[in-house]
């Protein structure tokens, strides 16, 4: 193998600043040489790959390679040569890098007792051993030690003649002596001597090696020198430009982090905190280049008279943790950068955005240290996006329904129920720089006041059945059950609810889980609750709590001797005095679930017609069905799917007979029943079918009924009750429309079998998926139907005649009466 070919090439690698594919390039000639049996190339590279891996910080990789490399070289026969002690050196640097300091001072030993025995005293690497140890010598707070070792080394390379020098590359090691010494100087507080040193360096550095990797280093010591005078300003430069300079030799190291963190000390020392952080960040480049560009952009406009309606923002809004102001150092290894975003239509991309796009790519690329984030393709953050592209991909729409947000610059009813808190809260964040009064500013902003109100108390409502079912009555159960792991899993439900209701009480979108409890400490109201439940997150179930007893014993009985009980307990209470405080209810109950029917009915006078205004009952009756529909979708049939759940057309128009017959608060509560469902990921839908088959298939129901949940003998009597004043009405239906019964299910269950479910036996089925708060709803409306001599099942063909496009009932019966005969 040629060696010194291979080693050009990573030069080559590193002097293109492709230092990402430095690993695979190595690692192959590497395996070459190995297979080739050529011991010195494989050698080499080895050292190569220890120092690469120390520089970018891979420490791991570098230890295993440190391991291996002592007892190749052994086996090589090359035992204390001096090829061994400076593989000893590099893994001494390696040890030192990774802050395992005792280790590599043993190394660092090895190596000057190896040199001892086969260098001169003069030999330049003696300076090298120096230099490095010195390092070490910093990281232990040996800073005496430290000078003494640089001053050693600058002896050595000082007798060099310049010519030598030069030829022996120690013009570097030269130079990085002076910075190490300035290093050492800095700590021990001799800070002349530090400056001294440091010019020395930078002189060296500035005399063509400028774009060696060791300059960065120079720069970093020279703003060290600074802080430690606090000349903060020539600090925060030294340091920007250190930053830039490592980063284009080796990429994000944590030598690179660190520089970052130096900058934030001087930002901190001169009154601005806040200058590291993302948002501010991306504000200063805007106003120092954008804002000039804001005013070319208005005057392009010109030109393009029908793009100027629309208006053109800029801004910094999307996603990105920087964009929430929750981003810190560990938000820095990737995305992250200068910069700003520019929202156009789509119209205005297609007359302007090349123009724009080339505008934008032409503002510097650094600022603050930091270098533009590459963008992703279909996914940017920064730079020309186009506002319809934008929301489209975030809140998941439609054409339609963003054809309907640009036009109304607000979005759908059932879209808003549909939507994830976090969507909302990624297209709301951030900041506007410049075009409040763009058509993307007042979409912005109308969006940012929250969901609608209807919607609002939809979103409450399920929150508390999820906190009452998980928290208030599932946790207990499986503890006493003895399943820890779901007794846990409930807690969690539970605490992701609490924390999604604080937010939709202070009429904020809740962010990605990963910051939803530590922006929830921003919250104006619910702060108690906050506390409570961080205490909570702390407890861990304990079963002895629940072996006291049999697990007979314990039905019907809470268990005041654990603690997490109570800890529920005030959350809940909790929980009520914020929704009293908020005006969504009266009552004291602290069981969550009897709650939700004052937060979907109870509204005050004055409000009631615009609430009703934003989310229409048809707009309701709409989103349930669509739920339905989906669940139907996934329902998996023994003789595979069924023709039926392709057939939208007839599923709509059957669905939505049914529900338009329903009072509105009958279906907000329906429609809290399957949110909640589709959040424990429970298809009521194939729980409806499972249930007929109790009827319709006994010996197959018997398979799956211990998978379906438990339904008590009450709520099956009620069931019975409900079932037989609806089996009367449709009889009565029957005989007055017997061409339109006709075309319906039988009626009684007598007539079941697998291959065909009675009328009886599917509303049996779908209202024991009924939560019981719904169940007792529905239940009271069919008895107040009764009372008034009403009958539902007219009222629901009814519904269905209209919808098919019959005038009336009667003209439906009348059609089909005419097409039968």
């Amino acid at each position: 193998m040629d060696i010194e070919a291979v080693i050009h090439g990573l030069d080559a690698l590193f002097a293109n600043r492709q230092s990402e594919q430095v690993e695979d390039y190595l690692s192959k000639y590497l395996e070459q040489a190995l297979k080739e049996g050529d011991v010195g190339s494989a050698i080499t590279i080895i050292n190569e790959l220890i120092g690469y891996y120390r520089d970018t910080s891979q420490y791991d990789k570098a230890d295993a390679y440190c391991q291996k490399l002592l007892p190749f070289m052994e086996q090589a026969g090359l035992k204390d040569t001096i090829h061994y002690g400076t593989s000893c050196l590099n893994i001494a640097n390696a040890y030192r890098a990774a802050g395992r300091l005792e280790l590599s001072l043993e190394y660092y030993q090895k190596v000057r007792e190896i040199y001892q025995n086969v260098l001169e005293s003069g030999d330049f690497r003696w300076a090298s051993l120096n230099n490095n140890l010195s390092l070490l010598y910093q990281e232990m707070e040996r800073y005496e030690d430290a000078c003494n070792a640089l001053q050693e080394a600058l002896s050595i390379v000082k007798t060099y003649p310049e010519a030598k020098v030069e030829l022996a590359g120690a013009k570097v090691e030269l130079a990085v002596t002076y910075t190490n010494l300035a290093v050492s100087y800095t700590k021990a507080g001799r800070l002349e001597d530090a400056k001294n040193a440091a010019d020395n360096s930078l002189s060296i550095f500035k005399d063509g090696l400028t774009d060696d990797y060791h300059y960065s280093a120079a720069l970093s010591a020279l703003g060290d020198i600074h802080v430690a005078c606090k000349e903060y300003d020539e600090a925060i430069a030294a340091f920007e430009q250190a930053m830039l300079t490592l980063r284009s030799h080796v990429g994000l190291t944590h030598a690179y982090f660190r520089l970052i963190c130096n900058m934030q000390i001087c930002y901190e020392r001169i009154g601005k905190p806040d200058a590291m952080k993302g948002l501010q960040i991306d504000r200063d480049y805007f106003e120092q280049y954008g804002r000039a560009l804001v005013m070319v952009v208005k005057d392009k406009m010109q030109e393009y008279p029908d793009t100027k309606e629309d208006g053109i923002a800029f801004a910094k809004v999307g996603e990105g943790s920087e964009c929430f102001g929750q981003d810190d150092i560990f938000s820095m290894d990737h995305d992250f950068g200068p910069g700003f975003v520019i929202f156009v239509t789509r119209k205005q991309y297609q007359q302007l955005g090349g123009w724009l796009e080339e505008s934008y790519a032409a503002l510097p690329d650094r600022f603050r240290g930091l270098c533009k984030p590459e963008e992703i393709p279909g996914k940017r953050r920064n730079g020309v996006i186009v506002i319809e592209d934008f929301f489209q991909r975030i809140l998941d729409l439609t054409e339609k329904e963003t054809t309907y947000l640009l036009e109304y610059e607000d979005l759908p009813a059932e879209v808003y129920l549909r939507l994830e808190d976090w969507q909302l809260a990624t297209v709301t964040n951030g900041v506007i720089y410049d075009g409040e009064d763009t058509i993307f500013g007042h979409i912005y902003r109308k969006l940012q006041k929250g969901y609608p109100d209807n919607v609002k108390r939809k979103k409450i409502a399920q929150a508390l059945g999820m906190i009452c079912q998980s928290g208030q009555y599932n946790y207990e159960r499986m503890m006493k059950r003895g399943e820890i792991e779901s007794a846990v899993y409930m807690l969690h439900d539970m605490e992701e609810q609490v924390l999604n209701l604080l937010y939709l009480l202070n009429d904020t979108y809740a962010p990605h889980k990963k910051w939803r409890f530590t922006m929830a400490r921003n919250l104006k109201d619910g702060q108690e609750i906050l506390q409570e439940l961080s205490m909570l997150m702390k407890e861990f179930p304990v079963a002895d709590r629940y072996r006291m007893r049999d697990a007979v014993d314990w039905i019907g009985i809470t268990n005041n001797a654990d603690p997490i009980i109570e800890r529920v307990h005030k959350i809940a209470v909790g929980v009520v005095e914020l929704l009293q405080q908020k005006g969504y209810t009266q009552s004291d109950a602290t069981y969550l679930e009897e709650q939700i029917p004052y937060v979907l009915q109870q509204r005050d006078e004055v409000n009631t017609e615009m609430e009703q205004q934003t989310v229409t009952k048809e707009e309701l009756v709409e989103a349930i069905v669509r739920l339905e529909w989906q669940a139907f979708d996934k329902v998996e049939n023994e003789g595979g799917r069924a023709d039926c759940q392709n057939d939208w057309n007839t599923f709509s128009v059957m669905r939505k007979s049914q529900y338009l017959a329903w009072t509105r608060e009958l279906l907000e509560s329906f429609y809290v029943d399957f949110v909640e469902a589709n959040q424990r990921n429970w298809n009521l839908i194939t729980e409806k079918y499972g249930r007929m088959m109790e009827s319709t298939a006994p010996e197959e129901y018997e398979k799956i009924a211990a998978q379906l949940p438990e339904c008590s003998e009450q709520k099956r009597a009620i069931v019975e009750q409900i079932a037989e004043i609806q089996v009367e009405w449709m009889e009565e239906f029957a005989k007055e429309y017997p061409y339109m019964a006709g075309n319906a299910r039988t009626i009684r269950k007598e007539t079941d079998n697998p291959f065909n479910t009675s009328y009886e036996t599917y509303l049996k089925g779908e209202l024991m998926t009924y939560s019981d708060r719904t169940l007792s709803m529905y239940g009271r409306w069919i008895v107040e139907l009764k009372k008034q001599d009403d009958n539902l099942a007219k009222r629901i063909m009814t519904n269905t005649a209209l919808l098919y496009g019959y005038t009336s009932l009667e003209a439906a019966e009348k059609s089909l009466a005419a097409q039968e005969n």
